[in-house]
């Protein structure tokens, strides 16, 4: 199997940086993108579909089964579902590995991001020969920012509103003012 990985890709500021850190070290990853009915769901696929054209890679698409929400922005058990699909996506490619962008200031409004709920996954994985890697989940959202700008990323090329009207953001919704907040520091 090849150490390249299965990018869980939503075409958000987190999952982006990943991507380009997985090209940095010479590990052109596969993408994969979820569809599973958030009202966002169309602009950050072309923000994906845009970002994976430039870096020349394949973005491939899988529909997730009906997901509930248990509040205004947490759906239930989606990194589960999402780390089970991209494993199999992973296996079918060859690949031993999934990376995420879950990161420090996720830990707080969703437990699916957290280190334990990841430990708990590559447990699971391992019976596959498959590892979860979430280069930065000890990283704050400012620290990712500052990782993008590195990496040549700009506040454009991302995509990260639960809320959006007519293709431009919300400004109001927890994505938008997490990510107001990081880009100003």
């Amino acid at each position: 199997m090849r150490d390249n990985a299965v990018v869980l890709f939503s075409g958000g500021l987190d999952s982006t940086v990943v991507v380009a850190q997985e090209v940095e070290a010479g590990l052109p990853p596969h993408l994969l993108f979820f569809a599973y009915g958030q009202s966002q769901e169309e602009q950050e696929f072309l923000v994906a579909r845009q970002f994976a054209d430039r870096m020349s890679l394949s973005l491939e698409v899988q529909a997730l089964p009906s997901l509930a929400k248990t509040d205004a922005v947490v759906w239930g058990a989606r990194n589960g579902l999402m780390a089970m699909a991209g494993a199999a996506v992973a296996l079918r490619c060859g690949l031993n590995r999934i990376a995420l962008g879950c990161n420090f200031s996720d830990w707080e409004r969703f437990p699916d991001c957290r280190p334990d709920f990841w430990k708990a996954v590559n447990m699971v994985l391992h019976c596959y020969n498959v590892s979860a890697s979430m280069p930065l989940l000890r990283l704050t959202k400012t620290q990712v920012w500052r990782e993008a700008q590195r990496l040549g990323i700009c506040a454009e090329d991302t995509w990260s509103c639960y809320s959006p009207a007519k293709g431009q953001p919300c400004g109001q919704c927890l994505a938008c003012k997490t990510r107001e907040e990081a880009l100003k520091k």
